[in-house]
């Protein structure tokens, strides 16, 4: 049944940015009247991640945090920005349920734990055969799934001996961000209704252009 899908899709990727804004895609299809509250929710969980990532780097490495607080911190500024305009929208009297799962569970965390060491090392062969291009190459196909494995892989690799330069490890993390911001922009304007996705293209679009411009200026 269509309930049954729903439930596995986000069995698969629930706990992150991704199972926020399927959720509550989906749930824009049957209550059109909540689009704004879950293009709240929804812009907030995408602006959280970018701030996630700077938490990560600046409890790694230092250096690398220097060349990626203020890219990712003008995305969060512009999500941030949504957020606020948002939260001031008269709500609608519809109301939903949301179910709350236990984030703390061993199996998703050994998964990860795999796809970090999987990542660290793929990252590491792809700029060593075909140097940086090679790197971004894998950023962007790691960042699609999760950001978190590259971030800390990018983390642990900058700056050390034979490593990667702190710049290249810098545009390899914002590339792994900018795909993982599309896939769920996609999803979003793909499954969500359309008053969802006229209220959240204008988030999708601000910090898309604002990480884009400022890394484009910075690296």
């Amino acid at each position: 049944t269509r309930l049954n899908c729903r439930r596995q899709r986000q069995m698969c990727i629930r706990d992150s940015s991704t199972a926020v804004t399927l959720s509550f895609s989906e749930r824009s299809q049957d209550h059109p009247g909540l689009a704004r509250p879950f293009a709240l929710a929804i812009t907030l969980a995408w602006t959280v991640m970018f701030g996630r990532v700077v938490v990560e780097v600046a409890v790694l490495n230092q250096e690398l945090l220097s060349a990626l607080w203020l890219p990712l911190g003008v995305a969060m500024l512009a999500g941030l920005v949504f957020c606020v305009a948002y939260y001031f929208v008269q709500p609608s009297s519809e109301s939903s349920d949301v179910k709350i799962a236990n984030p703390f569970e061993l199996g998703p965390a050994i998964k990860f734990g795999i796809l970090y060491a999987v990542i660290l090392v793929a990252s590491k062969a792809a700029q060593y055969y075909f140097q940086d291009a090679g790197l971004y190459a894998a950023a962007s196909v790691a960042g699609l799934a999760d950001v978190d494995a590259i971030t800390l892989s990018m983390a642990e690799l900058a700056g050390a001996e034979g490593g990667v330069a702190v710049t290249t490890a810098a545009r390899a993390v914002i590339l792994a961000v900018l795909s993982n911001t599309i896939v769920k922009g996609g999803i979003a304007l793909t499954v969500g209704a359309r008053n969802l996705r006229l209220a959240l293209l204008p988030p999708f679009a601000a910090m898309l252009i604002a990480a884009g411009v400022a890394a484009f200026l910075l690296l």
